[in-house]
């Protein structure tokens, strides 16, 4: 089981390793160590190991009743390896977050959540292919969680596709394309599944699966104090997106929210191939 140690601190350094990709939506890369300092700045410690590293700043944005939200994407071409980012700090004052990026190579992406709600929709554009959508020429999907302390995966949300690019169509007539989506959360310390929507979409430029997911946890903060049970934890997932493309690449968008007197304590992380 992947753990993630935090700790409050004030200067946040950091080594930089090989360079991957930039996700958009993060701020410009820094030539050496982000740093994020203040009173309630926080630094996390996953587990996870990766290569090829890079770190992005990114500008979040104030919720109407507090907490943070975030904003990201990556268009990646056919061939690409998978990518994982994990949160390394998070300033909830300045709504900033240090995300660490690059390719996994050992470590575990932690214990997922007990409970879960999944589907899926199949398309057909014709006449039925002999193949099928578990064995398609393309699969591409977006993983994203948030990680307590102990380093357990409390809420997660994952969006799929398969499909049948021909290089100018993501969904060529005679083939069949499938989206799916599925949430975990973790009933075990009192999460749940507060609120969810699922979207998706077949045509010739994209095969896309979107999801908005809430999760919220009441006992989370009153195991340090029975008042806080009266102000909840909530994450969102708000809208995590994959959009198979015709060339045989794909597109994915991760919007993360998370607000509550303790979910600072919550890491988030993610993960696309």
């Amino acid at each position: 089981m992947s753990r993630v140690r935090f700790r409050v601190s004030v200067p946040l350094a950091l080594a930089i390793g090989g360079m991957v990709a930039l996700p958009s939506g993060a701020g410009a890369q820094t030539a050496g160590p982000p740093t994020l300092s203040g009173p309630g700045v926080v630094h996390y410690h996953p587990t996870e190991v990766l290569i090829n590293r890079t770190y992005q700043v990114y500008q979040g944005s104030q919720l109407p009743g507090g907490g943070c939200t975030f904003h990201g994407s990556a268009t990646v071409m056919p061939g690409q390896p998978q990518v994982t980012q994990v949160e390394l700090a998070y300033d909830p004052t300045r709504c900033r977050s240090v995300l660490e990026s690059g390719n996994l190579v050992a470590g575990s992406t932690g214990q997922s959540g007990a409970r879960s709600a999944s589907g899926a929709h199949q398309a057909t554009n014709g006449p039925v292919s002999a193949q099928t959508a578990g064995n398609a020429d393309n699969y591409a999907y977006l993983h994203s969680w948030f990680h307590d302390p102990p380093g357990i995966h409390v809420a997660d949300a994952t969006n799929y596709v398969y499909w049948y690019p021909n290089g100018s169509c993501a969904w060529p007539p005679g083939t069949t394309a499938t989206v799916g989506y599925k949430y975990q959360w973790f009933t075990a310390t009192g999460w749940y599944l507060a609120g969810s929507n699922w979207t998706y979409g077949f045509s010739c430029s994209g095969i896309y699966s979107q999801s908005y997911a809430h999760m919220q946890n009441r006992a989370f903060c009153a195991a340090i104090s029975p008042i806080l049970y009266f102000f909840p934890t909530d994450v969102y997932f708000n809208n995590n997106y994959v959009d198979g493309l015709a060339n045989g690449g794909y597109s994915v968008a991760w919007t993360w929210s998370k607000s509550g007197p303790c979910s600072p304590l919550l890491s988030y992380q993610n993960q696309y191939a």
